[in-house]
């Protein structure tokens, strides 16, 4: 199970009380980006895997920890 799961179903996030956050601001956005271990393969995912999720109708979410949403491609 993942990191995520763990921390979901160890009672740090509620799945039945989660509903959409508003956004933060711009330069939080941008700070959390710069300081993803993923920003620097960022392009590689995007290059592999955005253009297979585009075409099979599906996105590509990366989040950091606190399920911050960081980055989102592929099919609108």
């Amino acid at each position: 199970m993942g990191d995520g799961w763990t921390r979901l179903l160890s009672g740090v996030l509620d799945p039945e009380e989660l509903g959409p956050r508003t956004a933060g601001d711009s330069d939080a956005l941008d700070a959390g980006r710069r300081a993803s271990p993923l920003a620097r393969c960022l392009p590689d995912l995007r290059g592999s895997l955005a253009t297979i999720a585009d075409d099979a109708e599906h996105s590509m979410v990366v989040a950091d920890a606190t399920g911050t949403l960081l980055w989102i491609e592929g099919h609108e």
